[in-house]
């Protein structure tokens, strides 16, 4: 990857990988994924029955928090993210995926611990020290009350003093991960507790007090689950909203993971002989294809920009479509019906958009004002199919319908979860 290459992505200059990293920092997306992170080491479906031998359960709020320190001491980090809440089947395989990054991040860190023991005392002696630290946590208050700002869209690049300092901050983050990534919450779970906000919703808290980022849960189906905070002001506007969104963060995790597999294999064979020494090379690794794919995703915020324009349009029509022709659904079944055709509307008019990009004048955008109900219909059900769940629209849809077709919903596109070799 060049600067030449790199600039037609972005629009502006990059002229190294650590201007990359640099773009990324500055970015929503990199708010995202650190707070994907952040919630997994406190925190698919549910425990199954060979894990509940083990005394995972997720019965109660507090049992869901012990459950998670049970998890990180019987060396099996990588299930915590079956104890997040998904909420589509694209962030359930993405959390997959994170959980395969989890236990390359615990190998490693095993690894480093037996390689370099002193080193790893110290870091985990000042991990612990920051953690404590009130301007440290009333950063992350700030965070979730402020937000964030926008990704850049141009602008010089970043000079060399300001990616000597990245490119530290960046080490001696990983030197953190590296050296106990999931230290924390064994030490500390005795000071998490639940508190009741309602019958089917918790707030965790930390010594009685709510965490600076707060972070709450939910009971689904019989068992509570954590709730990501990707609410925060900024954060969520750049959340995945189709199935090629959803792609592209799982590419960073499976990016990420393969990077730990190569640092520990590094490590354990002596090639990498100091902790400092690891945090370089895990940049080597990390820069080049995981700054490719954030700017990939940077870039489909241009594609979504377009959607939503398209989006504004669709959606008063079906709500008078729905009003005119299934306005005696079951209220639940007219809101499932509505969120499926929206989500729907939001693939078909992304594969629209890209199209028009290359031929703007062979692919129109529909004029959804102007449709009659039939052909509104028409087109709607077309999305449906195109994205495996057939539904005839000539009547109401019965519920059971309804549930298969959201079941089967971009079944053959979904992203691959396979582990990486």
């Amino acid at each position: 990857m060049n600067a030449r290459t790199v600039d037609a992505l972005v629009g502006r200059p990059v002229d190294t990988a650590r201007g990359i990293f640099a773009a990324w920092k500055r970015s929503a997306m990199h708010t995202v994924v650190l707070a994907v992170l952040a919630v997994s080491v406190l925190s698919l479906p549910g425990c199954s029955d060979s894990d509940n031998d083990k005394g995972y359960s997720q019965a109660k709020p507090d049992e869901l928090l012990r459950t998670a320190a049970l998890m990180v001491r019987n060396g099996e980090p990588g299930k915590i993210t079956t104890l997040i809440y998904a909420d589509s089947r694209e962030m359930r395989a993405v959390l997959n995926r994170l959980g395969k990054l989890l236990d390359s991040m615990q190998k490693l860190a095993t690894t480093v611990a037996a390689k370099f023991p002193e080193e790893v005392a110290k870091i985990r002696a000042s991990v612990e020290a920051a953690a404590g630290d009130e301007a440290n946590q009333q950063a992350m208050r700030d965070l979730a009350s402020r937000g964030v700002a926008a990704p850049p869209t141009g602008g010089p690049a970043a000079s060399p003093e300001d990616r000597r300092r990245q490119q530290e901050a960046f080490e001696e983050n990983f030197q953190f991960i590296f050296a106990d990534p999931f230290g924390w919450l064994d030490k500390n779970a005795a000071r998490l507790t639940a508190e009741s906000i309602d019958d089917e919703t918790s707030a965790v808290l930390l010594d009685g007090k709510p965490l600076p980022v707060p972070v709450t849960m939910k009971l689904d189906k019989g068992k509570w689950y954590l709730v990501l905070p990707l609410n925060i002001p900024g954060v969520d506007r750049y959340l995945p909203e189709t199935i090629n969104e959803w792609r592209i963060v799982a590419s960073l995790m499976r990016t990420l993971e393969n990077a730990m597999i190569d640092l520990e294999k590094d490590v354990a064979s002596g090639k990498v002989t100091r902790m400092e020494g690891l945090a370089e090379r895990a940049g080597e690794l990390v820069y080049p294809t995981a700054g490719m794919v954030v700017i990939m995703y940077v870039k489909e915020m241009d594609v979504r920009t377009r959607r939503e324009r398209a989006m504004r349009d669709f959606r008063p029509r079906l709500k008078s479509y729905l009003e005119a022709r299934h306005s005696g659904a079951d209220p639940e079944d007219f809101k499932t019906m509505s969120d499926l055709l929206t989500r729907s509307a939001q693939e078909g008019l992304d594969k629209l958009v890209r199209l028009r990009v290359a031929d703007r004048e062979a692919n129109p955008v529909p004029k959804f004002a102007e449709l009659s109900d039939d052909q509104f219909a028409t087109l709607v059900e077309g999305w449906l199919a195109a994205n495996d769940a057939p539904l005839s629209l000539a009547s109401t849809p019965t519920r059971s319908d309804l549930q298969a077709a959201v079941k089967k919903f971009g079944s053959s596109q979904l992203v691959p979860v396979a582990r990486s070799k």
